[in-house]
């Protein structure tokens, strides 16, 4: 049986896509480990606020998670190293605001449990931020 070449461009492409989908889950789970093990400590050792050391740990993911998103889930070599973090940036802090408002609509407002609500704005902001870091950031901003 023979493939098209456009069968062939998708199964490549989709192939792709998946590895990718597959590191970034992995490059997000060190992410999120160093933003809540940094939270935690900020707050627990150093007495800072709850929600400005959950800010802090937010910050601290981001940092985490650029370059690795950048070397190894994207192979990225953009020069604009400045300009692609902002953008990388931009768009965890609108994930993030995307992961609270979906807790306020699940929770607050339809009252589901907080687990399940967390869960769905976990993954409609990570859909979002991988979606948009690989067709942007990763995508537009390459070489």
């Amino acid at each position: 049986m023979r493939l098209s070449l456009m069968t062939k461009y998708s199964i490549h492409v989709n192939s792709q896509i998946t590895k990718r989908l597959w590191k970034y889950s992995v490059t997000g789970a060190i992410s999120a480990a160093c933003a809540w093990t940094s939270s935690v400590l900020l707050f627990h050792f150093l007495s800072i606020n709850f929600i400005v050391s959950q800010a802090l740990g937010f910050i601290v993911g981001i940092i985490v998670n650029y370059p690795l998103s950048r070397q190894w889930t994207f192979r990225n070599r953009y020069p604009r190293i400045v300009r692609q973090f902002w953008i990388f940036a931009l768009i965890a802090g609108i994930g993030l605001g995307i992961n609270e408002l979906s807790l306020y609509i699940f929770v607050g407002m339809c009252h589901w449990s907080v687990p399940l609500g967390m869960l769905i704005g976990l993954g409609v902001a990570f859909i979002w931020n991988f979606s948009l870091n690989n067709f942007i950031t990763f995508g537009l901003l390459k070489d």
